[in-house]
């Protein structure tokens, strides 16, 4: 008998261990990739004991593999643990690769747009779910290289845990080839199944990659907005002080200033996103940072306000994993929990206003500034805001997009909708406005409607900036 012919008679020990191989595999990527999104997540956090895990994680990088899996086999019974080969093997995987996953996942977030974070909190994310529905998929688009690379390691090293007599594809090749004393031929096979599942894992991640992309308030005499007494620091820099501002309901109110006198500072304490060192802040009738016991509010709590709040960024900040249609339809469905069905249509409705139906299932990668800021538009109106606030929505625009959003937002203002704006845009803040503020080093020095700001301004440094517009 050929020694072909005696493998082919021993391939049930060599299928035995292929199948083996495979749940060990299967399993300890799964584990090790659900420890290491966790282990990026507590990253996150930045507590206490975000250092120790670091330590933690940089010491697993630095250990060789093979000693961890002898440690746990053969180390932890003279602690009185005694684990078969089979689960040893398995947790010095998933620790092991649990570290690196975490790592990369880490390494990635650092380079991620803090803008995407951001406009997630903004439109009443939590903690947890910001991670899970905006960065983490972002993260696994961006380190799939990486991760492809990882897999193809790991299963490699199941090949290490024969040493600990777990009976995988190289343990059944050993005994085959030491009983029928065919080396060459059991080892060959054995080459052909480990190339067998490595061509098939990239397989499966150049398919992955193809596929992916780069409450209302009852009271109507209150407020829109209420802001008191507002201020903000940052490094001993005072950049608002005493804010204090009133928008109703379907009212308009265009904020004006020269650059760094505090006007997108400001919006950004409206929803929290930064937090004031004194003042308050209402929405609604709602105090919205501090609860009704005049503790800082819980996440929990702070993304329910802000989820009343809409807010469209200069940058647009639309998330780069979804497509238009699902960047609309993702805030109402993970918020609020609106039915899919429901937010896909009311999401359809939305694009339509904006003129941008015809891109629903593109990417926004391939839309121009204009485009994604009308998307960034119809996101904010998906949450049914009370206030949507727009932070120079047209300063990253080529001059012949910015028309475009304009006439939206004009289109928004005939509808009803309380907005407040940061613009340079002049004539936009004169048809549009019920109210123009005007800011200067942190201080809000005129307040008026916006034929008075704009033919008879109170103030000599108003004059001055509205010579130079």
């Amino acid at each position: 008998m050929s020694e072909w012919a005696i493998v082919w008679e021993a391939r049930g020990a060599i299928l035995d261990g292929f199948y083996n191989t495979l749940i060990l595999f299967g399993l300890s990527v799964t584990l090790a990739f659900v420890l290491g999104c966790a282990f990026a997540y507590w990253l996150e956090m930045r507590n206490p004991l975000t250092l120790a895990l670091r330590g933690f994680i940089n010491c697993m990088r630095m250990l060789p593999f093979l000693i961890l899996a002898y440690l746990l086999y053969y180390g932890l019974p003279s602690l009185g643990l005694r684990l078969n080969a089979w689960t040893a093997g398995l947790i010095a995987l998933v620790v092991y690769y649990g570290a690196y996953f975490g790592e990369v996942l880490r390494g990635a977030r650092l380079v991620l747009p803090e803008g995407q974070v951001e406009a997630a909190k903004a439109h009443g994310f939590t903690g947890f779910k910001v991670f899970r529905r905006i960065v983490l998929p972002q993260l696994i688009i961006k380190t799939r290289p990486l991760m492809g690379n990882l897999l193809i390691l790991c299963l490699k090293d199941t090949a290490f845990l024969t040493i600990i007599t777990v009976q995988e594809l190289t343990a059944a090749a050993n005994s085959v080839q030491s009983t029928y004393f065919v080396p060459m031929e059991a080892f060959v096979v054995v080459i052909l199944l480990y190339w067998l599942i490595s061509i098939c894992l990239e397989l499966a991640l150049k398919w992955a990659a193809g596929s992916a992309p780069s409450e209302d308030s009852n009271m109507s005499d209150v407020p829109a907005v209420r802001i008191e007494r507002l201020s903000k620091s940052f490094g001993g820099v005072e950049v608002l002080r005493d804010i204090e501002l009133t928008v109703n309901k379907g009212e308009v109110v265009s904020v004006l200033g020269s650059s760094g006198s505090g006007k997108s500072t400001l919006l950004r304490c409206i929803n929290w996103l930064e937090e004031p060192d004194r003042g308050s802040i209402h929405i609604a009738g709602q105090r919205i940072g501090i609860d009704a016991s005049g503790r800082k509010m819980r996440n929990k709590e702070l993304a329910a306000l802000r989820a009343r709040t809409g807010m469209v960024f200069q940058g647009f900040n639309l998330w780069p994993h979804l497509t238009v249609l699902h960047n609309v339809m993702e805030s109402p469905v993970q918020v609020k929990g609106m039915p899919k069905d429901e937010a896909r249509r009311i999401a359809l409705e939305l694009l339509e206003k904006v003129g941008m139906v015809e891109k629903a299932d593109a990417y926004p990668y391939t839309l121009s500034g204009g485009q994604k800021q009308r998307v960034a538009i119809a996101r904010a109106l998906a949450m049914s805001p009370e206030v949507i606030l727009f932070d120079e929505p047209t300063s990253a625009l080529d001059p012949e997009r910015v028309g475009e959003v304009l006439q939206v937002m004009k289109n928004l203002s005939a509808e009803g909708y309380t907005m407040i704006v940061v613009t340079h845009e002049m004539e936009f803040a004169r048809a549009v406005s019920d109210q123009v503020v005007f800011l200067e080093k942190g201080l809000l020095i005129e307040k008026s409607d916006p034929e008075t700001f704009f033919t008879n301004p109170a103030s000599e440094r108003v004059r001055r900036f509205l010579e130079l517009a």
